[in-house]
């Protein structure tokens, strides 16, 4: 897995990048749904966007771009 990658949840696109010291999940518009300095802790923490599941738990929901 790379950065500025994109993914689609529940119909929602969304990518996953590094910008202003900390990695981001930002929406199709470009707000910010999560943040963090680490990835990982990013990738395993519950997002309160999707009713505080975690990128790691939805990992098998998410759809990847090529």
């Amino acid at each position: 897995m790379t950065l500025d990658m994109a993914f689609w949840y529940e119909g929602e696109k969304y990518y996953l990048v590094y910008e202003y010291g900390e990695y981001r999940i930002v929406d199709h518009d470009w707000n910010r749904v999560a943040g963090n300095p680490n990835m990982l802790t990013l990738l395993t923490d519950p997002i309160e966007a999707w009713g505080n599941h975690s990128f790691k738990e939805l990992i098998e929901q998410l759809e990847f771009e090529d």
